[in-house]
């Protein structure tokens, strides 16, 4: 090992560029989002700060050339729509240069987070810490199985992303065999339901508090009158009871004594511990590094992220020795760095496209006057929330995510105070709606993942197995809207 490491200094961190690769093109584009958000933010101010967010938005304008002739067709054409649109904007609307930065600005922010959290994933990717949490989250027996699936896919999903989807939905494909179910094929398509809407549940919520998510920034970036230290409380209380709604819809079962205290014989729980503290260590540094600059709670996990994978990984090779483990972090970077930004093409379009193209959707269709119109019909703030919430279900089923349909009700409603709305009761909508929304549309990320794994049609997942808990979250999210609005 240490004669790798003399043979590898880390001087030899970078390849041999070849400037005609798309990958490079799609890395540096992507980095300079990266960089651009940032400095764009902890300089918010200063004279030079617009010049950082013009190129944040150049940036993200070449990763989007570059990568739009590789992705799947929907995603394509989402974003080949805004871009022409956008264009159509910056030459035609009469505020199209505003309206097309303050999509901006939410698109970076939201490109700029799924880069970071790119690095954690590579990280993540070769841990053996992350498997031994998935064997042991997948081998619990039938009396806690639910619980611990569910919590364990909220627990990996903060570091996994959908990453988490594809391990814990193979992972229960494998283990779960007529041999296994006792010959009895009733009995393993039952735990193949319940083990999967335990993960899409565990998954969706962790969108609705985690600061690493894109599901919580989106919603803070698109109500400006809400600060990330209000909203994180409520946010995880939300989240709380939403995996309750789900245990109590599928989890619980009567069992006797006996059957409650079998043990997996895979279980390690010192794992599971070791990964709860990384995460409790990440979202603390990054709400620290936020609180301490005065900054935005994104801008904090875009400076913790990326040296803590690093660290991660040095620590994977840290039995090699401290040289060696820092030249293998080193040689791991630069082979797979054109490597990780690419990866992520998908998600980083679809998302980034889609929240500049709800805001352009939003002016386009001249939604402004609506606020007017929503003060004369005098509707309760509790009925509006009510109401926009299915709406932005509703614009998802067409495979675009939530985020379209967030973007253009930000649009159309700047300032929720103006029509009664407590600002954090409009977070909130947003929240519900990235969770629901993922777990209801067929060809969503979420449940394309999960029937794939599964080996079932996505409108069986979304709507035979997931669709009463959706129906149910609708209801507790109109609880929420009422107690907030009340009390807040």
């Amino acid at each position: 090992m240490n004669r790798l490491a003399d043979k590898l200094p880390l001087t030899a961190f970078f390849p041999r560029l070849s400037f005609g690769s798309r990958a490079v093109w799609s890395t540096l584009a992507l980095s300079t989002v990266g960089v651009g958000v940032l400095l764009r933010d902890l300089l918010a101010g200063h004279a030079t700060a617009i010049w950082f967010g013009y190129a944040a938005d150049l940036g993200l304008t070449v990763y989007l050339l570059c990568e739009v002739h590789v992705l799947a067709r929907m995603v394509k054409t989402t974003v080949w729509l805004t871009l022409l649109l956008a264009l159509a904007a910056l030459l035609s609307w009469p505020s199209g240069w505003q309206v097309v930065a303050q999509g901006l600005d939410r698109s970076t922010t939201v490109a700029a987070i799924l880069a970071a959290m790119g690095f954690m994933v590579e990280a993540a990717r070769t841990s053996s810490l992350i498997r031994r949490v998935g064997y042991t989250v997948i081998g619990q027996p039938k009396s806690r199985r639910y619980v611990v699936l569910t919590t364990g896919a909220h627990l990996l999903a903060i570091v996994l992303n959908v990453g988490a989807i594809n391990l814990l939905g193979n992972m229960v494909r494998r283990s779960n065999t007529l041999a296994a179910a006792g010959g009895d094929a009733q009995l393993q398509a039952q735990r193949l339901r319940e083990s999967s809407v335990a993960i899409i549940r565990g998954f969706g919520t962790m969108a609705m508090w985690s600061p690493l998510s894109i599901g919580f920034a989106v919603a803070l970036a698109s109500v400006p009158a809400l600060h990330w230290q209000e909203l994180l409380p409520y946010a995880m209380a939300l989240s709380l009871s939403y995996l309750l709604l789900g245990w109590l819809l599928d989890g619980v079962h009567w069992k006797t004594a006996a059957a409650i205290n079998t043990s997996s014989p895979r279980a390690d729980w010192r794992a599971v511990h070791d990964f709860v503290a990384l995460i409790l260590a990440v979202i603390a540094a990054a709400l620290a590094a936020a609180f301490a600059l005065h900054a935005s709670v994104s801008d904090g996990v875009m400076l913790v992220v990326p040296p803590v994978a690093l660290l991660w990984l040095v620590r994977q090779y840290a039995r090699a020795g401290v040289s060696s483990a820092l030249a293998l972090t080193a040689r791991r970077m630069r082979q797979r760095l054109f490597q990780i930004f690419p990866g992520f093409r998908t998600e980083i379009c679809m998302i980034a496209s889609g929240a500049l193209l709800g805001t352009l959707l939003g002016h386009a269709l001249h939604l402004q006057a609506i606020p007017a119109l929503l003060a004369q019909a005098a509707l309760h703030p509790v009925l509006l929330a009510g109401l926009l919430l299915p709406a932005i279900i509703a614009v998802a089923q067409l495979g675009v995510g939530a985020v379209v349909g967030i973007g253009i009700v930000s649009a159309a409603i700047p300032d929720p105070a103006l029509l009664g709305l407590k600002p954090v009761v409009l977070a909130f909508v947003f929240l519900s709606s990235w969770v629901l929304a993922g777990g209801i549309t067929p060809y969503g990320a979420t449940i394309a993942i999960m029937a794939r794994a599964a080996d079932v049609p996505g409108r069986i997942v979304a709507l035979q197995w997931n669709g009463r808990f959706t129906l149910a979250g609708y209801g507790v999210s109109l609880a929420w809207f009422a107690a907030l609005q009340a009390w807040t």
